[in-house]
C-alpha cells in the first residue's frame, strides 16, 4: 500500500513539473514578443524622427536657393535617400508663387514590413539680397556695422519629439527654454512650438528682448496679409500672428465701415543687438502702395527721436554711449551705458501701416491714412509709455544725436528716346508728346528724349508694377510697341478710350535703379507702327 502511495506521489510532481514548464516557455514567449515589440518601437520612433529631419532638410534646401530664378523654378520632385535606420523615398509637392508651399513626404518600411509615411510642411519665399542691405541701412540708404548682440541663429539641439519640460509658452507659436550645457553654463533658446526647431540661441543665457507691434493695412489698399513680413537686420526672428480671417478696425465693422485690417508681430533679439527692422512684401507691389510709421498726432521735433509720421519701410534701432554725433560709439538694446550691464526690455506698439499713396508722396501725406479712426491705432493714447509708436528712428539709449545720417533716397529713372512720326493723313506736323508723368515719381521731357524718376521711399514691394502717363496731340497715339531693344514694358490704352497713351511696367526688381533705352513712337491715328 505505502509503495502504490509512493509511486502516485511521484507521478503528480511529473505532472507538475511539466505544467512549470509550459508556463515559463510561454512566458518565455510572451517575453521574446515584447521584446520584439520594443526594439520594433525604438526602430520606429527613431526612423521617425529621422524622416522628419530630412523633410526638414529638404525644406531647407530649397529656402536657401540664393538667385532669384532658381526659386522661380523650383518644381515638384522626389528621390532616395540611405538613412542610418531605414532607406527612404522622399517626395514632394509645390504650389504658390512668390511665396511657395513646400510639402514633403518622407516614406519607409519599418521593421515588422509595414509602410510608414511622415509628411512635412512650409513656405519658401526668395527675398533680393539687396532688401537685405537695405535692411541694415539707416532710414532709406547708408550702410552701418549691425551686431547681432549676443545671439545667433539656430541651434545645436532638436526637441521634434517634445518641447522640453519647464519651457515658457510665448504664444505666439514659440517657447524659450533656458537650460545647462556640457560644460555647465546657462544657454536660452528660441523653439518653434509646431516643430520643435531651435530658431535662435543665447550661449550666455540671458534673456531675449523683444520689439513687438501690429502691421496695419489700410482697408483701401487691398495687398494680401499673407504677402506681408516683418524682417530684420542681423540675427533676429520675427513671428508673425495672422488670424484667419484678419483682425480688423473697428472691432465688428463690416463693408465699407472697415477702416483697417491688421496682424501682430514679436521679433526676438539677444543682448547688445541694434540693427533695423521692416516690411517687406513678395507680390509685385503697385507704385502707389506704401509704408508709414509714426504718431500720425506727432509734429517734426526736428530731431532724430521725432514721432512724426513718415515714409519708410524700415524703423532703424541704435544707442549711443555719448551724444556727439561726431565720436558717438554704438551700444545695444538692453545695454546699460554705465555699467555695461544688461536687462531684457520689451518695447511695445512699434506699429506699421501700409497704406496706398497716389501721386508723389510725402511725409505729410501719411497722416490722413494714419487716422481712419477715432482713436487711431497708430497714435499714443493716454498711458502709453514714451517708447511707443515711434517715427522712423528708436533710441536704445538715454540719449542719441539729434541728427543722423539719412542717405539718399531710393530712387529707379526710366530714360528713352522718343520717335515723332510726321503726320501724312492727319493734321500737318509731326505727332507730338507735351508732358509725361509718372506714379510716386516726376518726369521731364526734352525734345524727343525723356527721363522719369521714382522714388521708391516707403516702398516695400519685391517688385514693382506702375504706368507713366503720355499726353499726345489731337490724334496721335502712342504705338502698341516699343521700338527700343531693351524695351521692358507695354503700351496699354489704361482708360479704354481707343487712345494708347500709358506705359506700363510690371514685375521690376529694386535692384533695377536705371532702365534706358524705353524708347516708344507716336503715331497719328491714320499711321501706322513701325515694326520694332
Amino acid at each position: 500500500m505505502n509503495m502504490r502511495r509512493r509511486m502516485l506521489n511521484k507521478g503528480v510532481v511529473l505532472i507538475e513539473a511539466l505544467i512549470s514548464v509550459v508556463v515559463l516557455g510561454i512566458g518565455m514567449v510572451a517575453l521574446a514578443q515584447l521584446q520584439g515589440t520594443l526594439v520594433a518601437g525604438s526602430g520606429l520612433s527613431k526612423a521617425r524622427t529621422e524622416a522628419v529631419q530630412l523633410g526638414q532638410a529638404k525644406i531647407e534646401e530649397l529656402r536657401n536657393l540664393a538667385i532669384q530664378t532658381q526659386h522661380t523654378n523650383i518644381a515638384a520632385g522626389n528621390d532616395t535617400v540611405d538613412g542610418v535606420n531605414a532607406q527612404f523615398a522622399r517626395a514632394w509637392t509645390v504650389s504658390g508663387t512668390s511665396a511657395k508651399s513646400i510639402e514633403v513626404s518622407v516614406s519607409w518600411t519599418d521593421m515588422t514590413n509595414v509602410s510608414q509615411t511622415v509628411k512635412v510642411s512650409g513656405i519658401v519665399t526668395w527675398d533680393d539680397p539687396k532688401l537685405a542691405v537695405n535692411l541694415a541701412s539707416p532710414l532709406t540708404g547708408g550702410s552701418v556695422e549691425t551686431p547681432s548682440g549676443s545671439a545667433r541663429m539656430g541651434g545645436d539641439d532638436d526637441y521634434s519629439e517634445g518641447i522640453p519640460q519647464g519651457a515658457t509658452d510665448n504664444g505666439d507659436g514659440t517657447h524659450t527654454y533656458t537650460s545647462t550645457d556640457a560644460n555647465g553654463n546657462a544657454v536660452t533658446e528660441l523653439i518653434d512650438s509646431g516643430t520643435g526647431k531651435v530658431l535662435m540661441t543665447i550661449d550666455d543665457g540671458t534673456a531675449f528682448s523683444t520689439v513687438t507691434g501690429s502691421v496695419f493695412i489700410d482697408a483701401a489698399n487691398s495687398v494680401s496679409a499673407s504677402v506681408v513680413y516683418v524682417m530684420a537686420s542681423d540675427a533676429v526672428y520675427c513671428k508673425r500672428s495672422i488670424n484667419d480671417p484678419l483682425s480688423k478696425l473697428p472691432v465688428g465693422a463690416t463693408g465699407n465701415n472697415i477702416k483697417y485690417y491688421y496682424f501682430d508681430y514679436k521679433c526676438y533679439v539677444g543682448k547688445g543687438w541694434y540693427g533695423n527692422i521692416g516690411i517687406v512684401r513678395t507680390d509685385n507691389a503697385n507704385s502707389n502702395d506704401r509704408v508709414c510709421v509714426g504718431d500720425p498726432t506727432a509734429s517734426d521735433s526736428g530731431t532724430s527721436t521725432s514721432r512724426h509720421p513718415v515714409l519708410s519701410t524700415t524703423r532703424m534701432y541704435r544707442g549711443y554711449t555719448s551724444t556727439d554725433a561726431a565720436s558717438a560709439t554704438s551700444t545695444g538694446i538692453g545695454v546699460d551705458v554705465a555699467d555695461n550691464s544688461y536687462t531684457a526690455v520689451s518695447y511695445t506698439k512699434h506699429h506699421f501701416l501700409l497704406t496706398r499713396i497716389t501721386g508723389n508722396p510725402s511725409d505729410g501725406d501719411c497722416v490722413a491714412p494714419m487716422s481712419k479712426t477715432s482713436p487711431s491705432p497708430l497714435a499714443r493714447q493716454v498711458g502709453d509709455a514714451d517708447t511707443t509708436h515711434p517715427g522712423g528712428f528708436f533710441c536704445l539709449s538715454g540719449n542719441c544725436p539729434d541728427s543722423l545720417p539719412t542717405g539718399d533716397a531710393p530712387t529707379t529713372t526710366i530714360s528713352g528716346s522718343i520717335t515723332l512720326l510726321l503726320n501724312t493723313g492727319g493734321p500737318s506736323g509731326r505727332a507730338t508728346v507735351t508732358n509725361m508723368a509718372v506714379q510716386g515719381g516726376t518726369c521731364t521731357v526734352s525734345g524727343t528724349s525723356y527721363s522719369c524718376t521714382i522714388d521708391w521711399t516707403g516702398w516695400a514691394g519685391e517688385t514693382w508694377a506702375g504706368d507713366i502717363t503720355v499726353t499726345v496731340g489731337d490724334d496721335d497715339f502712342l504705338c502698341e510697341t516699343g521700338t527700343g531693344e531693351d524695351f521692358a514694358g507695354t503700351i496699354v490704352d489704361a482708360d479704354s478710350d481707343g487712345v494708347y497713351e500709358t506705359l506700363r511696367y510690371s514685375g521690376i526688381p529694386p535692384s533695377q535703379t536705371q532702365m534706358t533705352g524705353q524708347d516708344f513712337t507716336v503715331r497719328d491715328d491714320s499711321e501706322t507702327c513701325p515694326s520694332p
